[in-house]
């Protein structure tokens, strides 16, 4: 009689994860799944920063005269197309660093499911809220659209902190090259849309 005998009986069905893990590793699925993450974590936030031509139009008195200007003859530009690309990233990026922090204190009484989902949920609806205004025509309540404006991306950050932080948690809790391939999609994610960046 061996040793181990009538003693695997008693281990938990989970002892096999390790042996589900290693093939996953093997598969690159993992991998993947956290260049995925590091691509996307902040789509919506892009989506602001990139849309230059599309906000000054939507914060002119006229559209029209706006759209028809040349090099020659530019239209006076306003208050709210002045004050835009640092309004936007005063407040989203401070937004941002506080909900990042806020996810290291709720890290240990809420559980990663329950921080990700709604974060993810949020981004969605904000983005889903900005492409319907994007066909809507704000040109009678322009302040009013720049204050939704402001409050949309703030929001869609108070998100996106919270699914950055969780995302690099979860990439803490594996080996480091797993987390290294999140940095790596990052850094190939904010190049990618730097070089994009004037074309938009």
């Amino acid at each position: 009689m061996s040793y181990t005998e009538g003693y695997t009986d008693k281990l938990p069905s989970n002892m096999d994860q390790p042996s589900k893990t290693r093939s996953l590793e093997s598969s690159g699925l993992i991998s993947f799944i956290f260049i995925v993450l590091g691509l996307t974590q902040l789509l919506p936030w892009y989506c602001f920063i990139n849309s230059y031509g599309y906000w000054m139009l939507k914060f002119t008195d006229n559209e029209t005269a706006y759209e028809a200007q040349t090099q020659e003859n530019p239209y006076p530009s306003t208050d709210y197309q002045n004050f835009w690309t640092s309004s936007l990233t005063v407040a989203s990026s401070s937004v941002l660093v506080i909900f990042m922090v806020v996810n290291l204190v709720i890290t240990s009484k809420l559980s990663r499911n329950s921080r990700v989902y709604p974060s993810l949920a949020i981004m969605f609806i904000v983005f889903a809220f900005t492409t319907i205004m994007s066909v809507v025509d704000t040109s009678d309540w322009t302040s009013i659209f720049f204050v939704l404006a402001l409050v949309s991306a703030m929001i869609c950050q108070m998100g996106g902190g919270i699914f950055q932080g969780a995302t690099m948690g979860l990439a803490g809790n594996y080996p480091g090259n797993y987390f290294n391939w999140l940095l790596q999609a990052l850094k190939f994610r904010d190049r990618s849309l730097l070089a994009c960046s004037p074309r938009c």
